[in-house]
């Protein structure tokens, strides 16, 4: 059953254990709302990028779009210093920066497109780092832009590009998915298949209902429509019920904690419905049904934007939400076991945003969000932690405590300097409730590490989160610094 809310406060009604559970917005205000500041503000010149974070560089290229002959990369280090670069590449739509291959070089996916009346044309060019060399061009259908994600579909070291158009058309649409063939070291269009007309990006792949096969679900004007991938790809239908003129859509996977399955997070503007969004969940081989339903009829019909992230890092992903010229973000609320609203803003701050993303361009650890404007002005926001949710006394400068690398994927070392000859009396990593989750015994000299399996004392891997970095020296005095576990 869909329940339906009609309010300018975004009243929201929860569909779970079978009960009904209805969000006012005098407990939305209670809520301690998060704070942003803005790192970074620049006019990147696009409203559309990919991104990857160079190491040897300590850089973060963005490459956005630009239908130029020379495509040019904005370069971002940790210092928050900014120049521009341009290359020997074809410019166009770059979709993704990704390691396709399992190489460990990574891939550049732009898509060219041409404008011709008499033979409207589109090419999908893979191209290789460092030079980015062109390894292969693969004919697209038609001329349309085409949205295009990464997939683990068949187990093997290599990852898949699933491709359906990116803007409105109104003629029938596709679906491809691009493999990789490591025998002859080429990648090619592995299946492609007719899809609904007006069927459009951006898409989100995940097995939502657990039978060892991806799903694929993107916008479609009459509603968002499924494919699944069974020895190639299949349309499944429609994953909501059918609207009618949907003028925009939008998909994000959201993980609401990290016990919780993935759910998935539907998106679509109107004139006549105005902003309306559906959290479902899996409940059997490709069905759904609604988690939790937001609808705002604001008067304006704008991009139905929405983004999954985790800001703060603690295993619970936020939510954005469009209600033009509103945006809201919200998250699962551990203690109330419910949906919160945690922050929000109008169009007045930063603009009509058309593209969000997030990352962390000064790798202090702390995940920012990222936003385009209509008038391709690029924020960097971060959030503003609260001194007292650090454990432990406040840190003297003397003891410095840190992780390289930060966030971590596979393992860490755990460094510590200016601690005196005595050393330390413990070294202990604790979550962001304050519980200890590992911890060594004392450890002597002034400077030392450790390296970290990101493993618990019985060898379980910590979740993907935020935690903390806490030392106790000889003298009792407790010091922490924040680290993150990634994926």
């Amino acid at each position: 059953m869909t329940q339906r809310c009609n309010s300018h406060v975004c009243n929201m009604l929860l569909l779970a254990a079978g009960f009904l559970l209805v969000q006012s917005a005098d407990r939305a205000q209670a809520v301690d709302m998060l704070e942003f500041e803005t790192l970074l503000q620049l006019q990147l010149g696009s409203g559309l990028f990919s991104s990857r974070f160079v190491e040897e560089k300590q850089t973060t290229q963005f490459f956005y779009e630009q239908h130029v002959e020379r495509h040019s990369s904005l370069n971002v280090n940790t210092d928050l210093d900014w120049y521009r670069h341009r290359r020997d590449v074809h410019g166009g739509y770059p979709w993704i920066v990704e390691d396709l291959d399992g190489d460990g070089v990574t891939e550049l996916v732009i898509q060219r497109i041409f404008f011709s009346e008499e033979e409207p044309r589109g090419f999908l060019d893979i191209r290789s780092a460092p030079d980015w060399r062109l390894r292969t061009t693969i004919p697209l259908p038609g001329n349309e832009p085409a949205s295009a994600i990464t997939v683990e579909l068949d187990g093997d070291a290599s990852r898949e590009v699933f491709l359906t158009p990116a803007r409105l058309s109104f003629t029938e649409g596709w679906a491809a998915v691009v493999d990789y063939d490591p025998v002859g070291d080429e990648f090619f269009v592995r299946s492609i298949i007719d899809a609904p007309e007006r069927t459009i990006g951006p898409s989100v792949a995940a097995d939502f209902d657990q039978d060892g096969r991806v799903e694929f679900i993107c916008g479609n004007w009459y509603g968002h429509v499924l494919f699944e991938w069974d020895d190639g790809l299949h349309y499944r239908g429609r994953v909501e019920s059918e609207y009618s003129q949907a003028s925009r859509a939008g998909c994000s996977k959201v993980q609401l904690h990290p016990d919780a399955p993935v759910k998935v997070l539907l998106s679509r503007s109107s004139f006549a419905n105005g902003y309306e969004s559906w959290l479902m969940n899996s409940v059997g081989d490709n069905q759904f049904e609604t988690f939790a339903y937001w609808n705002e009829e604001t008067g304006y019909s704008g991009n139905a934007v929405n983004h999954s992230l985790d800001l703060d890092r603690d295993g619970n992903d936020e939510f954005i939400l469009s209600f033009h010229p509103n945006y809201r973000i919200f998250e699962w609320d551990n203690n109330t076991e419910s949906i919160e609203e945690v922050a929000n803003w109008s169009q007045d701050a930063y603009g009509t945003p058309v593209f969000f993303s997030d990352g962390d361009l000064d790798r202090d650890g702390i995940n920012e969000l990222w936003l385009v404007a209509h008038d391709h002005r690029f924020w960097a926001l971060e959030q503003v932690l609260d001194p007292a949710s650090v454990p432990g006394d406040e840190t003297p400068p003397r003891i410095q405590l840190s992780m390289v690398p930060n966030p971590a994927t596979d393992r860490g070392t755990l460094l510590w300097r200016g601690a005196g000859p005595e050393g330390m009396q413990s070294v202990a990593l604790i979550d962001v409730n304050g519980r200890i989750r590992r911890s060594w015994g004392p450890q002597t000299g002034s400077m030392g590490e450790l390296v970290w399996d990101l493993s618990d004392e019985d060898g379980v891997r910590f979740p993907v989160g935020r935690y903390w970095l806490r030392a106790r020296d000889a003298e009792g005095e407790f010091f922490a610094a924040p680290v993150v576990v990634s994926r």
